[in-house]
Parts: C-alpha cells; sequence; structure tokens
C-alpha cells in the first residue's frame, strides 16, 4: 500500500475538519443535572492515537436529554499533539442512587462503569468559582 492510499483525500480532510468546526464546543453544553441530582461538569476525551487528554475548545459535538434519565453525547476531539480527529459516542444513565458511564468502545460494543463522585477538592474549587462569578456578577 502506498502513501497516497494510505490517507484520504484532501477534500475529505476538509469536510471532516468543518463538520467539526460546525459543532459548539463541548464545555459550553455543560454542566447538565440529571433526574437523581446528579451533576455532570463535563466531558474530557483521550485521543485514539496517542492517548493525549483533550479537552476545551478541542472537544466539539452535540449533547441530547431525550429521557431525564439518560444524558446522551456524541463528539469530535481534535488532538493537539497528532492533530488526529477522535470520534467518541457516550451517555450518562442514572437511576436513584448511582449514575453509570457507557460508552462505545472501539470494537464496537457498549462499555459501562459506574461514575465516580466528585472528590472534595474538586467540590471545594467548584463551590468557590460559583461564588467568584456570583460575588463578580453583584459588582458595579
Amino acid at each position: 500500500m502506498t502513501d497516497v492510499e494510505k490517507y484520504p483525500p484532501e477534500r475529505e480532510v476538509r469536510n471532516w475538519v468543518n463538520a467539526f468546526e460546525r459543532d459548539p464546543p463541548l464545555y459550553t453544553l455543560f454542566p447538565r443535572r440529571l433526574k437523581n441530582g446528579t451533576s455532570i461538569p463535563g466531558v474530557h476525551v483521550a485521543c485514539s492515537a496517542c492517548n493525549c487528554r483533550i479537552s476545551g475548545d478541542r472537544v466539539r459535538g452535540r449533547v441530547t436529554q431525550l429521557l431525564p434519565d439518560v444524558l446522551t453525547v456524541a463528539a469530535n476531539a481534535m488532538c493537539t499533539r497528532c492533530d488526529r480527529v477522535t470520534h467518541v459516542d457516550f451517555r450518562f444513565r442514572a437511576d436513584k442512587t448511582t449514575t453509570v458511564v457507557e460508552w462505545l468502545a472501539g470494537n464496537g460494543r457498549w462499555q459501562a462503569r459506574p461514575m465516580q463522585p466528585l472528590s472534595i477538592r474538586v467540590r471545594v474549587v467548584d463551590a468557590l468559582r460559583r461564588l467568584l462569578t456570583w460575588l463578580s456578577s453583584r459588582s458595579p
């Protein structure tokens, strides 16, 4: 196989990048709250090529919540290290006491694990950030 056969045509790559840029940054669609009160603060994606953590403006996509206890996310992330676009599909499913994170793995099967509760440090920083935002909105 030659190098030309390995890579998609330039027009196709340009279309992928344009589609990536049309979606809003995912962080603008969070935080979200599920029916059981669990707050989903946001998401990070790992690059499928170099396993680098991707967040911020480099993760774009859509969030849908057709049911009050299920939040579905479809997103694309562009790696800052290797410029590869990684597509992810996942959902957060809540019952009365727990929240489960489900994602479509590379083998085409859904994987699941319970969502880890936020650490005390993360909760304190989040509360401090909300307090500072509230205080800054009150100043003239």
